[in-house]
């Protein structure tokens, strides 16, 4: 970002804004509550925000252990990817997004991260698909529109 305001000065660096699906959802989520002085805006969909539940046949569940993440209960280890420890990190707006019916990943990830951002009282913005498979979420029309919408409400001109 810093390369970008230095070559282009229409870009604004207080309003950057990140997405993703799946696995890229999880990454989106884990940007926001990782970096929130840089990214104002993110949404992630169908996210796999809770390794400790994806399923084991996944790659991602196999990425390994990572010791400075603790699993869902604090006490351990937790599986690559798990964004729950870290949801008092949120600064920005966030927009989850689930498909009731995914079976590839279940909405349990979404939320589970959704509760932890109660738990840690930030504010956060979520829509479940009503009848959403992981395939037919991220195709729909209505899913880019949302992301669209979303993006364009916070992440619109800024008065100062």
């Amino acid at each position: 970002v810093d390369a970008l305001t230095e070559r282009h000065a229409f870009i604004d660096p207080r309003r950057v804004g990140i997405m993703g699906y799946s696995g890229g959802g999880l990454l989106a989520a884990n940007a926001m509550l990782t970096m929130p002085d840089l990214f104002s805006v993110g949404v992630a969909g169908a996210g796999n925000h809770d390794n400790n539940i994806y399923e084991q046949n996944s790659g991602e569940f196999h990425f390994g252990l990572l010791p400075e993440q603790p699993d869902n209960t604090g006490e351990g280890p937790g599986r690559y990817g798990t964004a729950l420890p870290r949801a008092a990190n949120l600064a920005g707006h966030l927009l989850l997004i689930h498909g009731d019916q995914d079976r590839d990943v279940i909405l349990a990830h979404s939320l589970r991260l959704a509760h932890a951002l109660v738990e840690a009282d930030r504010p956060f913005d979520m829509v479940i698909i009503p009848g959403g498979t992981h395939g037919s979420v991220s195709s729909s029309r209505y899913y880019h529109r949302t992301i669209w919408r979303y993006f364009a409400e916070h992440l619109g001109a800024v008065s100062d």
